[in-house]
């Protein structure tokens, strides 16, 4: 598994796919913390840095982790179909299990 990963890593970028991925992830992740640093200065919030900050963090480790997603389950479809949907069913499960811990923007600890 790891080989194809690594053998993917070193190929070249024809049509400049990843440049245009990681520009969207950046663009995607700049817009976030300007629309929030908005809304934030627009309701008048006493620190919308923690805010904007987090959501800026958010959509970017939510762009990585798509991304990451993809390429650990085409992986596994060219192992066995029952390993991607184990993987599957463990992120579905992991995203209900993991929900109470997860930070919640603008509340204070």
């Amino acid at each position: 598994m790891m080989g194809g990963v690594a053998a993917r890593m070193e190929m070249v970028d024809p049509g400049f796919v990843r440049t245009r991925r990681g520009a969207r992830t950046a663009c995607a992740t700049i817009f976030s913390w300007a629309t929030l640093t908005a809304v934030t200065v627009v309701f008048g919030v006493a620190e919308p840095l923690p805010i904007a900050l987090f959501g800026a963090g958010a959509c970017f480790f939510g762009a990585l982790l798509i991304t990451v997603a993809v390429v650990i389950t085409v992986e596994l479809r060219q192992t066995a179909v029952w390993a991607a949907a184990a993987f599957l069913i463990l992120q579905m499960f992991l995203s209900y299990a993991l929900r109470s811990w997860r930070p919640r923007a603008g509340l204070s600890p």
